[in-house]
């Protein structure tokens, strides 16, 4: 039986179709938004194209490596807005009269998002080889350190 529940949200309140975190969020002061993320993750479309490749470098840096083989630097487009990461690619109409027996390169235009905790920083991307290497870094920030309270 799917449900409809309000929970709140820092920017509105919104439905959900899910009952199965609220039996976690006693547990928890205020981290409601994560699994209102969790509840977008598993809605959300996968999108195949193109493919790419999540690694964890160690425990505070990842990279994300995408084809994009076909596509130059000015075709690509990297944004971060919050947390969400974006990358995009568009390629120009070619104006050659090019007549293609098979065309298996694919170059047509994509849009992929990735949601990024909140202490995760993108430090930089490069291009080589056909394969887009976008360069995150987890700061964890001196509050969120593990630290001793003092008992008086």
């Amino acid at each position: 039986m799917t449900e409809t529940i309000k929970r709140y949200n820092a920017n509105s309140v919104v439905p959900r179709k899910s009952a199965f975190w609220d039996s976690y969020t006693p547990f928890g002061i205020g981290i409601e938004r994560m699994f209102d993320q969790l509840d977008s993750f598993v809605k959300g479309d996968a999108v195949g194209y193109p493919p790419h490749n999540i690694i964890k470098v160690d425990d505070h840096r990842y990279q994300v490596e995408m084809a994009v083989a076909g596509f130059s630097r000015d075709d690509l487009k990297i944004e971060q807005v919050g947390n969400e990461l974006s990358i995009s690619a568009t390629k120009p109409e070619s104006s050659d009269d090019i007549e293609y027996i098979h065309r298996g390169l694919g170059k047509r235009p994509f849009t992929k998002h990735f949601t990024l905790a909140d202490d995760v920083r993108v430090l930089d991307s490069k291009l080589a080889d056909g394969i887009l290497t976008i360069n995150l870094e987890l700061v964890v920030p001196e509050h969120k350190q593990p630290k001793t309270i003092e008992i008086h």
